[in-house]
This record gives structure tokens, sequence and C-alpha cells, in this order.
């Protein structure tokens, strides 16, 4: 019951300070300076520190085994954000093209192809990533850091104002979605 307090907490935390630099999606022009970047870069990367030791005593690994999970799902990192650039882009165009009243119908089945072929790579990197933590965790830790971090990633996104298509608000998906921590 305290590991969950701690998880809840340290959620809190993470959501607030995520908040505190981030109020909304950014487009390029609007991002700011480099050094607000890398400071806000900075405040997650601590904040994801400090989830990933209260993750791992949760889930009871130890710091040897959260370490190699945690390099495990870093080489799925530059195809999350891959993903989660590409779902923010197909998002902007859906929304101009539904703000603009046009009802083309090539760009309609495009975007519709293109919302199928993201929803398939995500599956299809959510498999290999749960395949992966197979290697150092137990069915229950994995489904409870999943969760986990499905949760967390709702939240951030919620504080960040993103809605994922077709989805819940917050694009929640399976294994996080795209931009996750995880």
């Amino acid at each position: 019951m305290k590991s969950r307090r701690w998880v809840r907490m340290g959620m809190g935390l993470l959501v607030a300070g995520l908040a505190a630099g981030s109020t909304g999606p950014l487009t390029a022009q609007q991002e700011g300076t480099r050094s607000q970047t890398q400071s806000r870069q900075n405040m997650e990367a601590q904040l994801r520190r400090a989830f990933g030791e209260r993750i791992r005593q949760d889930l009871g690994l130890s710091e040897e085994q959260f370490s190699r999970v945690q390099s495990r799902l870093q080489a799925f990192q530059d195809e999350r954000r891959t993903l989660a650039r590409r779902e923010r882009a197909t998002r902007l165009r859906i929304q101009a093209v539904l703000e603009a009243g046009e009802r083309e119908e090539s760009e309609a089945s495009e975007l519709l192809a293109e919302m199928i072929s993201l929803r398939e790579e995500e599956l299809s990197l959510f498999k290999r990533e749960v395949e992966a933590l197979s290697e150092e965790m137990t069915p229950e830790q994995r489904l409870r850091f999943i969760v986990f971090r499905d949760r967390l990633n709702q939240r951030i996104q919620g504080v960040r104002g993103r809605e994922g298509f077709g989805g819940p608000p917050g694009g929640a998906r399976p294994g996080g979605g795209p931009g996750g921590p995880g």
C-alpha cells in the first residue's frame, strides 16, 4: 500500500513538473530557446529517474535487473519518438482537413491509411517491447509495468493537452503510446 502511495505521489510530481515545462503542444515556431528546451529535458530526465526507482521498488527488481530493463527499452525509444512525430503530423493534417470543411475523398482515404499504419506499427513495437521485458520480468511484473506506464503516459499527455485520434484523451495506446517514458 505504501509503494502505491509513493507511485501516485511520484506521478503527481512528474505531471506537475511536465506541466510547468509545457503549456501545450508546440510547433517548431513556438519551441522557444534552446536553453528552455534543454532545461525541460533535464527536468524530465530527473523525474524519469525518480520514477524509475519507484517502479523498480514496486516491481521488486534489483538495480541490476532494472538497469537491464531500461537498456532493453531504450533500444525502442527512437522508434517510439518517430511514431510520435508521425502521429502529431497526421493529427494536424486531420484537424486541418476537418476544419477546412473540404470533403476530398482521396485525402481522407490517405489519412485513414496513415492512421491504420501508425496503429499497426505501435502494436508491433508494443509486442517487441513486451517480448524484451519477458527476459527480465515475470508476466505479472510486465503487466504491472505496462499498466503503470500507460497511466503515466495518459496523465503526461493530458497535461500537455494532446489527444490521439480515435482514442481516449491523452492518446493512450497499448504500451504507452508514442513518446512514452518507457
